[in-house]
């Protein structure tokens, strides 16, 4: 891979998925077969497909990725994304967008043979760290940048987290303003020290402290120390009271040996945590369990659920809480594997490979969000499935190559709330910046023209841009308790967020065209 060691050398010209030119050999297979007969609303991905398109120069058996996006007020388009990945060229890429389709990559190499790694980057961008197995050991290593992007490289920050293990995973708390730009936690199972899971805990600028184990107890099912397959979800919200690990794996429950099922466990981090949801119903499992690879994530604003949970399982992408599961690729036919989670404030999205499209395997996304048309919001409103699924691939690729791996990371950003990567047969390495909610397209469009988080001190920059649009609306601002605290016509609504404390709105947009209302929650900081 090339090291681009300054902003100019690393200023990428992107190019989407239709530049690669394809073999002779392969023509055959470039034509895209027409879509299946489908019932159900399938919305087209309209923004283009990205490609890391240096480094290695092709990335052949991928078999994981990675990706995670974080807030960078400095940087052009308010974020940074940092992203990677295994194989015969296994490394990390930082990238950092000017432009919708455009911005600045960089590629670092990951050790030779270094395989299933998960990576997070701090805000601004400056300081991050990558997990991954190589050989029998598990390692972690610090990387350093620049706001803006550019001299990309290792920071000197490295160690073993186990000599003999595999599959870490590890995560940030995040809580939509980067509170904690500092905190990392990691997850992974631990062949050599009791077979089972361990976590640690640590900072983007220091080593990971002890291990600790997950408990086998989770309050109400008791595990053997064999569990596998580990994600890890890390909330920490003082103002709430919570402090804590959320952990899914597949486990052999001790009452019902051979009995193996997808499970959460929680770890508070502060005895005067308040008590965490239980998650009462895990789902049970039969063989082969290579491919269920159960993801968690959740934000943790206090609302009824903390944390969702997704997994691939018999040809279907299944989604569970506390209060149960659902088969959320249904009625999609055909393999639907390998899903990824992301949360963006209340919203989150459940990503996967599919073949329900075309006879080769393409990339699906569908989203989940709370009711909160309808006061008060949650915990007591229910939590709702779209009708619809989302085309994460933009049309012209839809078809071969098999679009495998997917990855995304939820930011709630100012316009770009996901980051989302895969790997596909090409031997290519994609990724996308999309929108969340509203829209069911993964592309920047808002129809409240609201930004879901607001600094009083810069309303009027961050909503002047979008006035034309907010001139088009009526506007209603809710609290947490679901009382009305005000309405405001078009651009009224910006004196009406200037007048709110510091917390945590509802805000309803009525178009005064369309009389088509959407709603989205606003935390004013």
């Amino acid at each position: 891979m090339k090291h681009v060691s300054t902003p100019n050398a690393a200023t990428l010209q992107l190019c989407n998925s239709k530049c690669p030119k394809p073999s002779k050999s392969l023509i055959f297979l470039m034509i895209t077969p027409p879509y299946l007969s489908i019932s159900q609303v399938i919305n087209p991905a309209i923004s283009p497909d990205l490609m890391i398109s240096i480094g290695a120069g092709t990335y052949t058996n991928v078999k994981n990725t990675g990706i995670y996006m974080a807030k960078c007020p400095d940087c052009p388009m308010k974020i940074v994304i940092a992203m990677c990945w295994d194989g015969d060229n296994p490394g990390i890429s930082t990238y950092v967008p000017t432009t919708p389709t455009t911005g600045v990559l960089e590629v670092l190499p990951l050790p030779a043979g270094s395989n299933d790694p998960d990576i997070v980057i701090g805000r601004s961008g400056e300081k991050g760290m990558v997990v991954f197995e190589n050989g029998p050991g598990v390692y972690y290593m610090g990387f350093d940048n620049i706001i803006g992007g550019g001299n990309l490289h290792w920071s000197g920050l490295s160690g073993v987290l186990t000599s003999d293990g595999n599959h870490p995973n590890i995560d940030k708390p995040y809580d939509c303003e980067e509170s904690f730009p500092e905190e990392i936690a990691v997850v992974y199972k631990d062949n050599s020290s009791g077979h089972d899971l361990y976590y640690r805990l640590g900072t983007l600028s220091t080593n990971f402290g002890p291990a600790n184990m997950v408990p086998l107890f989770n309050g109400l099912r008791t595990y053997s120390a064999s569990r596998f397959h580990p994600d890890i979800n890390y909330i920490k919200n003082p103002s709430l009271s919570k402090d804590e690990l959320n952990f899914t794996f597949v486990g052999e429950e001790v009452t019902s040996p051979g009995s193996f099922q997808i499970d959460v466990n929680v770890v508070l981090l502060d005895l005067l945590s308040t008590i965490s949801p239980i998650f009462s119903n895990p789902l049970p499992l039969n063989p082969p369990f290579e491919k269920v690879r159960p993801r968690i994530e959740g934000l943790g604003f206090g609302f009824n659920f903390d944390y969702f949970v997704t997994a691939g399982v018999a040809n279907s992408v299944v989604h569970g809480n506390q209060s149960g599961w659902n088969t959320l690729s249904s009625p999609l036919s055909g393999i639907n594997e390998m899903p990824a989670i992301a949360t963006t404030g209340d919203y989150h999205d459940v990503i996967w490979s599919t073949t329900h499209i075309s006879s080769f395997s393409d990339i699906i996304g569908r989203g989940i969000w709370y009711d909160m048309n309808i006061p008060p919001i949650p915990p007591n409103n229910p939590i709702n499935f779209a009708t619809y699924f989302k085309e994460v691939n933009e049309a012209p690729t839809i078809g071969w190559p098999n679009k495998l791996y997917p990855s995304i990371s939820g930011n709630c950003g100012f316009d770009w709330e996901y980051a989302i990567c895969w790997w596909s047969e090409d031997n290519n390495l994609h990724f996308k910046i999309a929108n969340a909610q509203a829209n069911p397209h993964y592309i920047v469009q808002n129809p409240t023209g609201l930004p879901e988080t607001i600094s009083k001190q810069n309303a009027e920059i961050v909503l002047a841009k979008d006035e034309i649009l907010i001139q088009k609306n009526d506007y209603v601002i809710y609290n947490t308790l679901g009382q009305r605290i005000g309405t405001y016509e078009g651009l009224n609504i910006k004196q009406g967020l200037l007048l709110l404390k510091p917390g945590m709105y509802v805000v309803s947009a009525k178009n005064k065209e369309t009389q088509k209302t959407n709603t989205q929650k606003i935390i004013v900081y």
